[in-house]
């Protein structure tokens, strides 16, 4: 069995918003506050890929085709040939 991956890919525009207790550690970039939370704005697909992967399940039925089991095939009743 199958399944298809499908990946989108783009930009993304964003608002992260964190507080804090005073002014100068939310002036620096690298203090990390209590998150509040984050809002996507916008969002840009530029392509989609779209990949057939295994699965990885068994297959139910064989996909080959069996003959006769028998190694002379039986003759039908009304047939003419010889």
């Amino acid at each position: 069995m199958f399944k298809y991956i499908r990946r989108k890919f783009g930009e993304a525009s964003f608002t992260h918003t964190d507080s804090f207790d005073d002014a100068k550690k939310a002036a620096d970039p690298q203090a990390i506050g209590e998150f509040v939370e984050v809002k996507v704005n916008d969002i840009k697909i530029d392509f989609i890929k779209v990949k057939k992967e295994k699965d990885g399940r068994a297959k139910d039925t064989s996909a080959n085709v069996q003959g006769s089991p028998s190694s002379e095939t039986q003759k039908v009743s009304g047939d003419k040939s010889t």
